[in-house]
Order: structure tokens, then sequence, then C-alpha cells
């Protein structure tokens, strides 16, 4: 009995792997971001259901963001490296290939996790530098024409 290899050198038949092998396991960044972001979005609730000053959550929250977005990125750029490479084997020999939707959709991911971790963490580092009066018409300032 022939063995695999034995056989797909009798009918001609070559089977090599297209992509980079070790290349894919990082292809586990994209659940890794996913996560973080999911992260981010439960110290966000807090925020946004109570009125308290809740500084740390505010750091964590632009933590997470940020981690998500390098995670993403780098995982849209390894995506990127893999996909153009297949595509230039296949192209060698004589198929054709093109970008497909899962790779724009990860654009579309990387770029509004970045808009997010550059808006949290911008509003948290100039946060205190730049905030406005609290709602209600109170300001936390003294009322230059109140009596003592």
């Amino acid at each position: 009995m022939a063995t695999a290899a034995e056989l797909a050198l009798l009918i001609g038949y070559k089977h090599e792997p297209e992509m980079v092998d070790r290349l894919t396991t990082v292809l586990v960044l994209y659940p890794v971001a996913a996560g973080l972001t999911l992260l981010g979005l439960l110290t966000l609730i807090p925020l946004m259901c109570y009125r308290r000053e809740g500084g740390f959550l505010f750091v964590m929250f632009a933590l997470f963001s940020t981690l998500a977005f390098l995670a993403s990125a780098g995982a849209f750029a390894v995506t990127m490296y893999l996909f153009t490479t297949v595509m230039h084997r296949f192209h060698v020999e004589g198929f054709s290939a093109s970008y497909g939707p899962s790779i724009w959709i990860a654009l579309a991911a990387t770029a509004l996790s970045l808009i997010i971790a550059l808006n949290s963490g911008c509003g948290t580092c100039l946060g205190g530098r730049h905030q406005r009066p609290p709602r209600g018409g109170v300001s936390p300032m003294r009322d230059p024409h109140a009596r003592d």
C-alpha cells in the first residue's frame, strides 16, 4: 500500500501549504482585542450610569481601549501580510484572488478602535484641565455677587 506522499508523486499532485503556518497563530489577537474591548465596555457602564467621580475607571477604560487597538492593529497587520503572501503565491500558480469583505471589516474595526483609544486617552489625560461646569448651573467656583 502506497503512502500519501508516494501516491502524490505517482499522480503528479503536490500540496504545499500556501500560508505561513507560524503566523496564523498570531491571529488569536482578534479574540484578544474583542475581549479587551469587552473589558473596556464593562468599565464604561458604571461611568455612564453613575454621576460620581470614577477616576480609576476612566484610566482603566483608556488602558483597555488602547490595548484593544494595539491588538487589533497587530492582528490586522498580520492578516494583511498573510493574505498578500497567499495572494501572490496564488497568482504565480495561475489562480486569481482578491481582498474579500473580511479584510475591510477588520480595517473598519481597527479604525474604530483607534478613534476610541484616542478619544479615551485624550479625555483621560486632558479631562482635568478642560472640564465643563456641572449640569444644573451650579459652579464649583464662588459666586462673586454672593454675600458672605
